[in-house]
């Protein structure tokens, strides 16, 4: 007897995260983003292509989904 195995994936629906520093009054904006803490474990990365400073990024930077 044959079995047909059927992989089934699940669609993620992704958002865009927003970053906005509020010291530089600058936003960054990053497409892909599956959750809110995916958004937050990406601060390292998008700290440092601004040049903001991370060990002061929950005081300074807020992060919005969209």
């Amino acid at each position: 007897m044959k079995t047909l195995e059927i992989e089934m994936t699940e669609i993620v629906e992704t958002k865009t995260a927003v970053y906005y520093n509020q010291v530089k009054k600058e936003t960054y904006e990053m497409g892909g983003i599956t959750s809110m803490q995916q958004a937050y474990d990406l601060y390292k990365f998008v700290c440092g292509r601004n040049n903001w400073n991370s060990a002061a990024f929950t005081h300074d930077v807020i992060i919005k989904l969209k």
